[in-house]
């Protein structure tokens, strides 16, 4: 009886080692593929998870990463397999697997599915949940119109990566992993590194076979790249992208931008490393704007609003400035790649932005020097696949898009893009008062060379005010707009604008309800003839421009209710720029401006020509504190500042000490209301920017005489918040309907600075969520106005509450 005792026991001990080491090889298969999966050894990882799989089937784990590995080498249909399988055990997976098999069913096309993953997900992350979630609505709404461009596969296209095209001259320059061009060179696991590749567009409008950029194959990985418009600077990015891997720049251990001079032949020259490289960083995916005095890259360095940002710098002599974050607008909780601008929009991809797949492109409006709405560029530029790399030359109807949907060669294809052109220009010319049309007026088309019914240059708008002609390519030009009983309105057209804006509202003044202003010179106080004023609508982004008479005066026909910076230029004379808006300013409010001369050197100047005295009525001398936003060794243009306009808490100025020139953000009356502005002015890309004291400057001014204040509105420093300035006084909204912009576990990166002149921004908590909010409503048709503009500048998934005893009820 006892050795039978001992032999079970001894059976027993045998069963319970050999389940012990049976565990103990999963598990040690398991980390070893997840090692794999880390360092992008996606087939190796695949191959070792399998084996643990095949002893172990539903180890969650395993089948994640397993999963995650097939997805990285874009097979979607049998990673959704695999996190299915995964998810029979969701209350063990880790939160990344949940929302990586939602984004694997949205990029199979399975909204409906994926939408319920991203509702599990959003149980643990609600923010990110519902915002997923949300965009699978997005995806399947029938109101999203397909836009009338045509993507087509290109001809070079080969079985390896093909991406990141870029014009060059008359040529195309795309990265290219592809071996069956002479010398391509290999990295250590025997991938072929990604090269720049030149291609000519042939008489059938597709890209004839390449040849190596420099002749010969690089060392190094190359792309993607930019260039200037006259081909003589090169901007490129040094990557580790690996063909037939998905290119997720978060994956990859190398991107570092470089810019250099190019030489004949397609050689370059003078290569620097961009001095804005982060070594704790990433960065690349450059574009030059096309005079080539900025440009645009992407990183994911500290100090963003989610993993990569987009930035601009722009160029200084032989370097470049500080980069500026482009805002919480462009930028996202996501990763934003792939900038291009084509002198009046911001293309680019984003992977977080309401959009049908994991990268799509979408388009950025510049308002007032300000990005102030992000639109997704429609099907067929996205599918539900990766989307980015996009360019278009409207006035070659051409482009180009890199994508890795089904159906191409490779892994990434580059596709060819053009767009019909069968629409119409719609112009409608309304009365700026109260937006009735303007019947019959009058168009005047001389100064473009269009082919109007007829043979005319003239044109009359029919009884609703409304004329349309085809929409045409390569124009540029401006058409003038009058009407008996109305200012005359001058209104650019050219293609870029047009390519996406096709109807056009033209606003017309009636005479003597214009607002009337004058320029003249600081040093002498007489009149400034000449002088460029610029109206821009915050709201509409409509802009207007008039000139100053032989008296500097100048009339403006702005709409009523409405804000507007005002811009004054001149040759000689130093550009001032100020915010205006027309609620309760008189037909002569604009006033008396003093500009400076361009050579004037004011009174902190060491040397012998201190600044003369202000005379009463003709601006503000004002002293108090300012915010400097940098020093320069040159007068730089007041555009470039252009984002801080909607602020509100003052104007940017130049003052000149010596040889250097320090740029301004104020005049406020004490450190106290500078230092609220502070954390504002820093988060919209001044990082360095500090509070100085201001002894005197001329900042702007008006018709009365005497004023101490600058003609700009701005907020009450008593209400509300900016920006990273903690929560709002409760009971300070003064109304009890609200505008819920956001829920956020964390903050920190929130900007409210684009809408705090509509109310007062608000902190209510809800469990570990803090609710944002923008009160001062009195009523729902108030709330219902301001929504509209909320939208537009950043805040696309908010709504209206109602505040009924301290609880929010949704409208």
């Amino acid at each position: 009886m006892i050795n039978k005792q001992r032999t079970y026991t001894l059976l027993l001990f045998l069963l319970l080692g050999a389940t012990s080491l049976s565990a103990q090889s999963v598990r040690r298969l398991i980390r070893e593929g997840i090692t794999q999966y880390e360092t992008r050894a996606y087939s190796t990882a695949i191959e070792t998870l399998q084996r643990a799989i095949d002893r172990r089937p539903n180890e969650e784990e395993a089948l994640a990463y397993l999963a995650a590995s097939l997805r990285e080498l874009n097979q979607m249909e049998e990673a959704a397999d695999k996190y299915a399988l995964a998810m029979q055990n969701v209350a063990r997976l880790e939160d990344k697997h949940i929302l990586a098999f939602g984004q694997t069913l949205k990029a199979l096309g399975r909204y409906d599915q994926a939408k319920q993953v991203f509702q599990v997900y959003a149980g643990r992350n609600p923010s990110v949940g519902n915002h997923f979630a949300s965009s699978c609505d997005f995806a399947v709404n029938p109101d999203n119109l397909d836009t009338d461009f045509s993507v087509t596969n290109e001809r070079i296209n080969s079985s390896a990566a093909d991406f990141g095209a870029a014009f060059y001259l008359d040529n195309v320059v795309f990265s290219s992993g592809r071996t069956d061009v002479q010398r391509a060179s290999y990295n250590w696991d025997g991938q072929a590194k990604n090269q720049l590749f030149l291609a000519t567009e042939g008489i059938d409008g597709y890209l004839q076979p390449p040849r190596f950029l420099k002749g010969t194959a690089s060392t190094r990985g190359e792309g993607p790249t930019s260039f200037t418009a006259q081909g003589e600077i090169i901007a490129f990015t040094n990557n580790d992208f690996i063909s037939g891997i998905r290119q997720d720049p978060g994956k990859g251990n190398e991107l570092v931008l470089y810019v250099a001079d190019m030489g004949a032949n397609g050689t370059w020259f003078n290569e620097k490393a961009f001095v804005h490289n982060d070594r704790n960083s990433k960065t690349g995916y450059p574009s030059f704007t096309p005079d080539g005095s900025a440009m645009f890259f992407a990183s994911d360095r500290e100090g963003g609003y989610g993993g990569y940002d987009l930035y601009i710098s722009y160029k200084e002599g032989e370097t470049w400035s500080v980069p500026i974050n482009l805002g919480p607008v462009v930028n996202s909780a996501g990763d934003e790649i792939s900038p291009f601008f084509d002198g009046t929009d911001l293309y680019f991809s984003s992977n977080y932005h309401f959009g049908y797949g994991g990268y799509d492109v979408f388009k950025a409006t510049e308002r007032s020097g300000q990005w102030a709405e992000v639109n997704n560029a429609g099907k067929p530029i996205n599918s539900p696949r990766d989307d980015y790399g996009f360019i278009f030359d409207p006035f070659k109807n051409a482009g180009y898009l890199t994508s890795n949907r089904p159906g191409g060669r490779g892994a990434e294809d580059i596709y060819k893009v053009s767009k019909a052109s069968t629409s119409s220009v719609i112009i409608r010319v309304v009365d700026a008062a109260n937006g009735s049309p303007v019947s019959f007026a009058n168009l005047d088309f001389s100064a473009c060379n269009l082919n109007l019914e007829g043979g005319n240059t003239r044109a009359v708008a029919d009884s609703r005010g409304v004329y349309s002609f085809p929409i045409p390519f390569n124009i540029d030009c401006d058409v003038i707009v009058t009407s008996p009983g109305y200012g005359s309105k001058r209104y650019a057209l050219n293609s870029s604008n047009l390519i996406n804006a096709t109807d056009l509202e033209i606003p017309l003044t009636r005479e003597g309800q214009e607002y009337y202003g004058q320029i003249v010179s600081y040093t002498t106080q007489q009149p400034i003839p000449g002088i460029r004023v610029t109206a821009r609508n915050l709201e509409t982004g409509s802009t207007d421009q008039v000139t100053t008479d032989q008296n500097g005066t100048f009339r403006l026909g702005l709409q009523p209710n409405a804000t507007y910076i005002l811009i004054y230029s001149g040759a000689g004379y130093r550009e001032v720029r100020r915010n205006v808006n027309t609620f309760n300013l008189t037909r002569d409010g604009l006033g008396v401006l003093s500009l400076y001369p361009s050579t004037f050197v004011d009174d902190t100047d060491p040397g012998p020509n201190p600044t003369p005295p202000q005379p009463p009525g003709t601006g503000v001398s004002q002293a108090g504190f300012s915010i400097q936003l940098g020093a320069l060794s040159k007068n730089p243009p007041l555009s470039r500042y252009d984002n801080l306009s909607t602020l509100n808490g003052g104007d940017v100025y130049v003052k000149q000490s010596g040889g250097t020139y320090k740029v301004r953000y104020g005049v406020f009356p004490d450190r106290a209301a500078a230092q609220r502005f502070l954390g504002s002015v820093r988060n919209r890309g001044y990082r360095d920017a500090y509070i100085v004291a201001e002894d005197g400057v001329v900042i702007g001014g008006n018709s009365s005489g005497g004023s101490t204040t600058p003609p700009v509105t701005r907020p009450n420093p008593g209400t509300g918040t900016q920006a990273g300035s903690g929560t709002a006084n409760p009971g300070a909204s003064g109304g009890n309907y609200k505008i819920q912009l956001a829920a956020l576990r964390n903050t920190r990166w929130f900007d409210g600075s684009s809408i705090a002149n509509l109310g007062t921004i608000e902190d209510r908590k809800r469990g570990d969520l803090t609710i944002k909010l923008l009160g001062g409503f009195q009523t729902q048709s108030a709330a219902q106005q301001a929504l509209t503009t909320v939208k537009r500048n950043g805040f696309p998934t908010a709504f209206i509450v109602f505040d009924n005893n301290g609880q929010l009820q949704r409208l």
